[in-house]
């Protein structure tokens, strides 16, 4: 599961590093602005699925969050982690 979350990781630095070298605001404005609306399409999420977050019991549960997805995406294409 490592590797897959590192491979992830790589993707994610090279299309931020591509960003800054084409985009017309600084990158950390457009992280910022998607980093927010992410959060608020969570909450959204949470309210009509009827369920707080699990991180307002423990904050551990925003570490495992990444992991529980990459475990998602192994088992989408059958694979064992």
């Amino acid at each position: 599961m490592s590797a897959g979350l590192l491979f992830f990781m790589t993707v994610c630095y090279g299309g931020i590093v591509a960003l800054e070298l084409s985009a017309p605001w600084p990158v950390w404005k457009i992280c910022g602005a998607v980093f927010v609306a992410a959060w608020i399409g969570q909450f959204i999420g949470h309210k009509i699925e009827g369920k707080k977050p699990s991180f307002f019991k423990d904050l551990v549960f925003l570490l495992i969050g990444p992991a529980w997805l990459m475990s998602m995406v192994y088992k989408k294409i059958g694979q064992r982690y």
